[in-house]
């Protein structure tokens, strides 16, 4: 005989061996069998030459037990009092599937990752035809708190197993479950035998001998030892934390080779920062001074404005006196004197001034009447030398004022120089007509100009 291992969670393999090894190559039922080798109360018993049928609901668990198993009986279904479809909560990896909609929430609200699916359900009396006549030694109902409605669905079904374990406690809790469903178990003709703190053992009448093996706990006498799974499961616990360690430590350093870079992108934002607020700062000062040079460039466009106005005022003014003057009775009284003057000086100069006279005593006449003066201008710009030239007699002679612009009288041109050329220009016209005069009416001219004087 082979060394007696014990595979199952709570040592039901042992206690189920000790009250029946003297069974040779017996049959068993394990719904709910969940791993071929993980907390497997059958695996025992298989090492041992039995055969049995293994109800498992889970897909991955199913295949499986049919690749460890290939010579027993494995059924995908759920177990349950109505055949058809069930949904089916799914927690992959764990032996905690249920079709209980209420454990299922509470799996998930504890961490669990549950998924929906939906397989097919029998009743335990469709599970019991399958053993064919065969004794059936023993029968385990592990389905994570659908035992009740798997114990209502044996009905019809003669088969009674010498021994019948279930689990009667609420999944992954001590709260007992069992007065849910005992009552329909000693209905079947069994008595209770034992409890192990997960699971409640019964015997059939039928076997009251095997009572005596279910006196005490698993212990040293019974001569096993544990699976080496026990040891494995606690080094693949330790290799998941060594492995969750490592990731751990792993995500730390890039999560520190991530705060350095971000580290070094702080510095680089900030000196970008820095010479944005600098030249932030240089442009205000910049728009500051030039505000400043605004504001001194509009008081000096303010004064010349000014200066022109007043300079306008004085040109008007001298106009004025000029006309005033031109308008007289002395002036009128001098013409002719005036001209015969001109005319005896044109007579005595040479040609080319003899011509410019002529052309000025001409133009001065035309020029003071609008509608002339326009046209006559218009014809002579077609000859740009001409026009030239004709205009600068009229300047030179007073005839016409010289093109300023706004900018020349306002940078260039000071109103005493302007004043003076005004008066220059008066006093030339007054000398070229008052030397033609006779003493009596230089005598009168000087008096009559001494009275405007007075009247400024």
């Amino acid at each position: 005989m082979s060394e007696l291992i014990s595979y199952a969670q709570n040592f039901e393999d042992i206690m189920l061996w000790r009250a029946l090894k003297h069974v040779d190559r017996g049959c068993y039922i394990d719904i709910g069998a969940y791993s071929p080798d993980i907390d497997s109360v059958s695996k025992l018993f298989y090492e041992r030459g039995w055969r049995g049928i293994h109800i498992e609901p889970n897909q991955e668990c199913a295949d499986s037990l049919r690749m460890r198993r290939p010579d027993e009986l494995v059924l995908q279904v759920a177990v349950s009092d109505l055949a058809g479809v069930l949904p089916f909560f799914d927690i992959a990896d764990t032996g905690l599937s249920t079709t209980e909609p209420d454990i299922a929430d509470t799996h998930q609200a504890n961490g669990f990752v549950v998924r929906d699916v939906s397989v097919a359900a029998i009743t335990l009396d469709a599970v019991l035809e399958h053993v064919c006549g065969r004794e059936v030694h023993w029968l385990k109902i592990d389905v994570e708190g659908s035992e009740a409605r798997v114990l209502r669905s044996w009905v019809a079904s003669p088969v009674r197993p010498w021994v019948v374990v279930v689990e009667a406690t609420r999944p992954m809790t001590v709260e007992s479950t069992h007065t849910q469903w005992e009552a329909a178990v000693l209905g079947k003709g069994y008595v209770f035998a034992y409890f192990d703190g997960l699971n409640r053992f019964y015997v059939s009448e039928r076997h009251p001998e095997l009572l005596a093996g279910f006196a005490c706990p698993p212990n040293v006498l019974d001569g096993f030892r544990l699976e080496n799974g026990w040891c494995a499961v606690g080094v693949r616990q330790w290799d998941e934390c060594q492995k969750s360690l490592i990731k751990s430590q792993s995500d730390a350093l890039g999560a520190h080779a991530e705060v350095e870079a971000l580290k070094v992108s702080e510095v680089v934002l900030r000196q970008a920062i820095e010479a944005y607020r600098a030249d932030a700062i240089a442009a205000y000062v910049e728009v500051k001074t030039l505000k400043a040079s605004e504001a001194c460039l509009q008081q000096a466009i303010d004064a010349h404005r000014a200066q022109l106005e007043h300079l306008i005022s004085e040109v008007d003014s001298l106009r004025a006196r000029l006309d005033d003057i031109r308008r007289s009775h002395s002036w009128r009284v001098t013409r002719p004197l005036r001209v015969f003057s001109r005319i005896v000086r044109l007579l005595c100069c040479s040609p080319r001034r003899a011509i410019s006279k002529c052309l000025i005593l001409t133009m001065r006449p035309l020029l003071h009447r609008p509608g002339i003066r326009a046209l006559l201008n218009g014809v002579v710009k077609r000859v740009p030398v001409l026009h030239r030239r004709l205009r600068s007699l009229a300047e030179q002679e007073g005839l016409v004022a010289p093109p300023l612009s706004t900018a020349d009288v306002l940078v260039s041109v000071p109103v005493p120089h302007v004043l003076g050329q005004m008066h220059r220009s008066l006093a030339c016209d007054e000398k070229k007509g008052t030397h033609l005069l006779s003493s009596r009416g230089r005598e009168i001219y000087a008096r009559m100009i001494g009275q405007i004087n007075k009247g400024e």
